[in-house]
């Protein structure tokens, strides 16, 4: 056994003693209530353990998710066993938990008589293993009392330090969050600057503060203009970057592609280089030239928008596979005579699977009969009122994007 400085003391001796450990609680409290790090605060706590106590064989653990950190450690070698042992122990354990050769062989091998949870008020922030400390059953209470109090005054220390960075970071966080949802508002246009004989519309409402749908309208030639409806994989910040770069993308390459073949290949190779197949995209890329009233389509695996002429609906399917997946071959092209009147609505697949309270999705025959039979002229708006008594106000799962393109004036 290693030397404790309470062996053998007199009446004296030990008021003095009681005294340098009141003394090393307080180096203590200085030590936690400073700007210190988790790892200079364990090892406070280490050094004053072993000077106060005089104990031969000392380890301390920090949880950081999902491992543990071998912080400080006197005649102690870390194992991965030792590892799976502490963690076997389970949460919240407030008492010393003496180790036994049958249940922890690792840590009895390793000559650690008890483990001490630092426990925290909702997690274990780490584990105190000590050896080789104390020669009397009196030692061995007092200073497992003494160790329990350490370790939880560096629990609640440690609990403290990652409440308030995680509160930093989430606090950081809501503001680069609010800033990327404002620039995603500029870049999703709330008014389109659209000629004589064209009406366009169109609505964005992310399920979080930011998502991957996109729309737009681009000027492409005399008195042409491309339109697309778009939907990246996922959500959040990494789906909103993907759809900044393809709309980015979209603008520049309706300044010089030949076509809209061009375009959704070029695209597709972009997304690929970008993602290595494992974020893709669904876009449906429209061109119409309102000198011939003519309608050139690719859809590329989205959701397919409806023509409604008349009475009638169509949906616009030709196309190829979403992009940044796998090669794509020649798409197919859509091409349609349009009439005065005639209306593309495009949407994201948030709109068919808003689902009401009992679960149902609103649906694509849903949405079809709400645009045969809606008088509004403003459809966007229709929609989301739609949508709003369908759902009784249940939150959407995914985001909600829609759009009209109409052949005609906006009234």
């Amino acid at each position: 056994m290693n030397n404790n400085a309470y062996h053998n003391a007199s009446t004296d001796q030990l008021l003095r003693l009681k005294r340098q450990e009141s003394d090393s609680l307080l180096d203590i409290v200085r030590v936690i209530n400073s700007n210190y790090t988790p790892e200079q605060m364990t090892r406070v706590a280490a050094l004053t353990l072993v000077g106060q106590l005089g104990i031969g064989k000392l380890g301390l653990y920090l949880a950081k998710e999902p491992v543990l950190a071998l912080t400080f450690t006197k005649a102690l070698r870390d194992d991965t066993n030792i590892h799976l042992e502490l963690l076997q122990l389970g949460p919240a354990i407030h008492r010393p938990v003496p180790v036994r050769k049958d249940h922890q062989p690792f840590l009895y091998q390793a000559g650690i008589e008890y483990v001490i949870c630092l426990q925290g008020n909702s997690r274990t922030e780490g584990y105190l293993l000590v050896g080789d400390f104390a020669q009397s059953e009196q030692e061995l209470q007092n200073d497992l009392i003494f160790m329990q109090t350490v370790a939880g005054m560096l629990a609640m220390a440690l609990e403290n330090r990652r409440l308030f960075e995680e509160h930093v970071a989430q606090a950081s966080l809501k503001r680069e969050l609010a800033l990327a949802e404002s620039i995603q508002q500029l870049l999703l246009p709330a008014v389109f600057d659209t000629p004589k004989g064209l009406s366009v519309e169109a609505r964005n409402i992310p399920h979080q503060q930011i998502g991957g749908d996109f729309y737009d309208l681009i000027p492409c030639g005399k008195n042409a203009y491309i339109f697309c409806m778009a939907d990246v994989a996922g959500k959040s910040i990494s789906a909103a970057l993907v759809m900044a770069v393809v709309q980015a993308s979209l603008r520049a390459l309706s300044r010089y592609a030949r076509s809209l073949e061009d375009m959704i290949q070029e695209l597709h190779e972009e997304l690929f280089a970008l993602n290595k197949g494992e974020k893709f995209v669904t876009l449906f890329l429209g061109k119409i030239d309102l000198t011939t009233q003519t309608l050139t389509y690719i859809n590329a695996g989205h959701n397919p928008p409806l023509l409604k002429s008349g009475d009638q609906i169509k949906e616009l399917t030709e196309g190829c596979i979403p992009l940044g997946i796998m090669s794509i071959e020649k798409p197919q092209t859509g091409n349609l005579i349009l009439q005065t009147g005639d209306l593309i609505f495009l949407y994201t697949d948030g709109v068919t699977e808003q689902e009401n309270p009992l679960g149902e999705m609103f649906g694509m025959e849903a949405l079809k009969d709400w645009l045969l039979n809606c008088q509004s002229y403003h459809l966007t708006d229709s929609l989301i009122e739609e949508l709003k008594r369908f759902s009784h106000e249940k939150p959407a799962s995914d985001d909600i994007s829609v759009m009209s393109v109409r052949i005609g004036e906006a009234v």
